[in-house]
């Protein structure tokens, strides 16, 4: 019997991507049941190109944020299986029949997931990047970060997706990265090296809000504390995860700093700056003690 597969495309003002988002979907070597794109209250042309592709289903909403949509994109799919993807993502021509082999193969995982590629805005591939899954204990691999970089990469059992209410609608900024968290708590996951799907890298990605996505992802590991308390490995994974946390969105923040500096954008520096010696004080005194060193080398 035919797995149904329902593919969700969430969209906001992302027109000049979506277009190859379906086509990266109606090209699968195992054809979805159904392609739902879910419309967050874009402003550009995104329901005229979604109107060029037959057999693609149009649900529009009032502007909620990327959780909403991709709860509401669920609601409206019928799947036994369910991807969600980015409109300026694209999948793999064997992404879903991939997955789909590996959640058959291992009946009791939520989901099944796999490598990606980062391409920039025209498509052309980015420096790659290293995987550290072993697979041995993903909730584990998962306080020490998400490295699911994109949800085009992931296929969701319908059941185990319900069992955890979806993507909780607190944020609009690592919303995937809690859904993954709670779902391991319960559930086995499926990790393989396969290429799924591109990442695509550009201006307007909501991960280059490096202050919300720090906010975000501290929020998400705090959340963990209840259910790690007394395992000494997941407490240390979790130490370690906040570290790194810190460490990464407070770099990217800094230099974030520079620019505004750079451009005299004074309130906007003060602001992520004051974040800073709350929130990453030691990436803050590292980044400024590198600038500071630099800049004295150069005056020799």
């Amino acid at each position: 019997m035919s797995a149904q597969i329902s593919v969700v495309i969430t969209c906001y003002n992302q027109a000049r991507y979506l277009g190859a988002a379906i086509a990266s979907v109606l090209a699968q070597t195992y054809p979805p049941t159904q392609i739902i794109v879910m419309d967050d209250g874009s402003v550009d042309d995104s329901q005229a190109v979604a109107a060029n592709y037959s057999g693609v289903q149009y649900v529009r909403q009032l502007n909620q944020g990327v959780a909403a949509a991709r709860n509401n994109g669920f609601q409206q799919s019928t799947g036994e299986f369910v991807v969600f993807m980015d409109g300026d993502d694209r999948l793999m021509p064997s992404a879903l029949e991939t997955n789909l082999n590996y959640l058959r193969a291992a009946p009791a995982c939520a989901f099944a997931f796999g490598s990606r590629i980062a391409v920039d805005a025209v498509g052309v591939p980015l420096p790659g990047w290293e995987w550290n899954y072993t697979g041995e204990d993903h909730y584990l691999e998962l306080l020490l970060g998400n490295q699911i970089h994109c949800p085009a990469q992931v296929m969701h059992r319908r059941a185990a997706f319900e069992s955890v209410g979806g993507f909780r609608e607190f944020s609009n900024s690592a919303e995937d990265y809690d859904l993954y968290l709670r779902l391991a708590q319960k559930f086995p996951l499926c990790g393989h090296r396969e290429v799924i799907a591109e990442y695509r890298v550009h201006g307007t990605n909501g991960s280059h809000n490096h202050r919300l996505m720090m906010q975000s992802t501290l929020t998400i590991l705090h959340a963990q504390r209840k259910f790690i308390k007394g395992n000494r490995g997941y407490e240390q994974a979790y130490k370690t995860g906040v570290r790194r946390c810190r460490e990464s969105f407070g770099d990217k923040l800094f230099w974030s700093v520079v620019a505004d500096a750079r451009a005299r954008q004074w309130i906007s520096a003060m602001q992520k700056t004051s974040f800073l010696l709350r929130c990453s004080p030691r990436a803050l005194a590292k980044n400024l003690g590198h600038k500071i060193n630099k800049t004295r080398s150069v005056g020799k």
